[in-house]
């Protein structure tokens, strides 16, 4: 009638619920579990868009600039303007990164300013990572000070202990 595979599976059911079967207690075999997992559909993990960070190794000096070159590892789109890539301020008061026309798909060169306020900068990159259509923002975050040679505030104050003024 049933296979018997599948009387194997009926007694493993009954086994587990119900401690041992009628038909088996001559035997005394040792039961057998069945262990189900079940698994659901596959998802798609959303994936955030790449970026990078860099902070440059020293200070600019106000109203100053510094020339850049970054490498790109795979070709990417140009933007609607002609241009390979966009720039914008993240945070403070200087002009944000210039990419220069000679960049390449590959590289990309242009300018950081060191122009506004003295303090912290950030200026954001961003580029098409997928050629053709659709858009796939790859963003470079460039952290930066401004800061002057000269001497411009006091810092490190420290108190001493009283002591009697000498007559």
């Amino acid at each position: 009638m049933c296979m018997r595979i599948w009387k194997r599976v009926k007694c493993t059911i009954i086994n587990i619920f119900n401690g041992g079967s009628p038909m088996n207690e001559k035997k005394k075999k040792k039961p057998i579990r069945l262990i189900v997992f079940a698994t659901g559909h596959d998802e798609r993990i959303p994936k955030e868009p790449p970026n990078m960070e860099v902070t440059l190794s020293k200070p600019i000096k106000p109203g100053f600039r510094r020339a850049f070159t970054v490498g790109i590892d795979e070709a990417v789109d140009k933007q609607p303007d002609g241009s390979y890539a966009k720039s914008e301020v993240l945070e403070g008061d200087s002009r944000a990164a210039e990419v220069l026309p000679e960049s390449t798909a590959t590289e990309l060169k242009g300018w950081i300013y060191g122009d506004g306020a003295i303090g912290a900068k950030k200026d954001r990159i961003t580029v098409d990572g997928h050629v053709g259509d659709g858009d796939v923002p790859i963003t470079l975050d460039i952290s930066y000070e401004v800061q002057s040679p000269d001497a411009t505030a006091f810092q490190n104050f420290t108190e001493g202990p009283d002591e009697a003024i000498p007559t």
